[in-house]
């Protein structure tokens, strides 16, 4: 007999069926006007996520690794 479990969250799900990661979780509860800064290796992300949701976006290095977002629509 399988375990039954009660309380598990269904995963968030990209429009391709994949798992949501911490990036796009972050940039989906972003209003226009809100930042956030993440490492030099994650910007390559941000153009993707930000055509997914149709957003607006603008990045500015802060630091020798560290990249700021801004959400601007």
């Amino acid at each position: 007999m399988f375990n039954i479990e009660k309380g598990v969250p269904v995963p968030y799900l990209d429009p391709r069926g994949r798992e949501k990661g911490e990036l796009r979780l972050t940039m989906e509860k972003l209003e226009v006007g809100d930042s956030f800064i993440v490492t030099e290796k994650l910007r390559s992300q941000v153009p993707n996520i930000a055509r997914l949701m149709k957003i607006g976006y603008k990045t500015r290095r802060v630091g020798e690794d560290a990249v700021r977002v801004w959400r601007l629509s």
